[in-house]
């Protein structure tokens, strides 16, 4: 089983479904999930591929998710947001703050199990994600 944290639109989960008999792909940005979820949709009708629309951070409840124009640099990080973002991506400006619902690793782990891999790709926010497997 693999946890393909911050999928995205797939590209990996894609990967992913190849090589492991089980997927949960988690995202925070919904609008990302609905083309992965219809283009996937035969996976997820045989339970090969779990979809969470959800951040992973340190603690359950909401968070604030900073999306970008770029939606490859969206993240949780206020950093992130105010210091990398402008300094290194300078074309890409901050579109929107929703709040979003976040879980744990601990919180995923617990309902689908130990991984035999976690791809975690969470723009700046890696160090709120402790592993404690």
């Amino acid at each position: 089983m693999v946890f393909d944290v911050d999928c995205n639109v797939g590209l990996y989960t894609d990967i992913f479904l190849k090589l492991a008999n089980k997927v949960v792909a988690i995202d925070a940005n919904s609008e990302l999930l609905v083309p992965l979820t219809k283009r996937l949709k035969n996976q997820l009708n045989t339970g090969k591929l779990v979809v969470v629309n959800s951040a992973v951070t340190e603690k359950i409840g909401t968070t604030n998710f900073f999306k970008m124009s770029s939606v490859n640099l969206s993240s949780t990080s206020l950093k992130w947001k105010n210091n990398v973002v402008p300094n290194m991506f300078q074309h890409v400006k901050n579109v929107d703050c929703q709040i979003v619902p976040s879980i744990t690793l601990d919180d995923l782990i617990d309902k689908y199990g130990i991984p035999n891999y976690i791809k975690i790709d969470i723009e700046g926010s890696n160090l709120l994600c402790p592993y404690s497997v």
